[in-house]
């Protein structure tokens, strides 16, 4: 699950903890805790983590069974907080 809040401004300033700038671009601190802290809520177990090269990039595995609902639950805490 890649985070879209991070890249625009007003969703970031919302999710992120606290927010600095690094080079050019614009680092959220805080992104990724809200992406496990909202599928954790429901129960999911994120069976793997990767960051890419780009600190706005967050992907995760969850089981099959769990897509819709992990989906749904980054969903809402990103964009209906």
């Amino acid at each position: 699950m890649t985070s879209a809040a991070t890249k625009n401004n007003s969703q970031a300033h919302r999710v992120g903890r606290s927010d600095h700038k690094e080079g050019d671009s614009e680092v959220v601190v805080g992104a990724a805790a809200c992406v496990f802290a909202a599928v954790a809520e429901h129960k999911i177990n994120i069976e793997m983590i990767s960051q890419g090269a780009s600190e706005i990039n967050l992907t995760s595995v969850v089981a099959e069974t769990n897509v819709d609902e992990a989906v749904r639950a980054v969903h809402a805490e990103f964009f209906e907080g």
